[in-house]
């Protein structure tokens, strides 16, 4: 498949138009097209206009590529390298509680918020970000208006579901009743341990991951 070929597939591909369409609005055949992706024949100057203007793409990001690859790259290295500095933050964490004796609490305190607040926190904002920085690069611009994404919103509506229920949950702790009683059986005092740990254990992390996710969207919506 030669460069040209390479770049006028994916951007057909991201514009999620097939090569039947894309050979209707440029008055040649789908076999044209196709051996065009493929290599076997090249476009000449007039053809790379047309399929631009039928592309809605400037000529040169058919013959030179739009940069998407270097950015898909660019956003799965920064995903990695975030998903690896907070496991490097968890492992030093620890080693550094079990070097404090357990009789100084002082420490022990002015340690953890250390590695939580300081370290870990900024870590998954960038974790977040990263993770929007990946999904908005796959996602086509004209599913990009979040406000009217059914998957957005489920996701929304669970994870606001998860704190509700970890609020509940700590009232209801607080207060001295059974979080699961013996009416509720195995499955029941599962599904409460598990959203209870995850969601009051853990809530400032997904606060900040969801933070970062929504800084990403607001800087790249002009994108959109």
């Amino acid at each position: 498949m030669n460069t040209i070929g390479q770049h006028l597939r994916n951007i057909r591909q991201e514009k999620q138009i097939s090569q039947e369409e894309l050979a209707e609005k440029v008055f040649t055949t789908r076999q044209t097209i196709s051996n065009y992706e493929t290599g076997k024949s090249s476009p000449d100057l007039a053809m790379i206009e047309a399929l631009a203007k039928a592309l809605e793409v400037d000529s040169e990001a058919i013959l030179y590529g739009d940069g998407k690859d270097e950015q898909k790259r660019h956003a799965w290295t920064l995903w990695i390298g975030a998903l690896i500095l907070i496991v490097l933050i968890l492992i030093l964490a620890s080693a550094s509680m079990e070097w404090i004796p357990a009789a100084d609490d002082f420490k022990r305190i002015l340690v953890y918020c250390f590695w939580k607040t300081v370290l870990l926190c900024p870590a998954v904002f960038l974790l977040g970000w990263s993770t929007a920085g990946v999904v908005l690069l796959y996602v086509p611009p004209e599913e990009r208006l979040f406000r009217q994404n059914r998957r957005i919103m489920v996701g929304t509506v669970l994870i606001t579901g998860l704190f509700a229920a970890a609020a509940l949950l700590t009232v209801l702790s607080a207060t001295g009743t059974p979080l699961a009683g013996p009416r509720y059986g195995v499955l029941g005092k599962g599904i409460f341990s598990l959203v209870y740990t995850v969601a009051h254990r853990f809530w400032p992390n997904i606060l900040f991951v969801l933070l970062g996710a929504a800084g990403c969207v607001c800087a790249r919506g002009k994108d959109a």
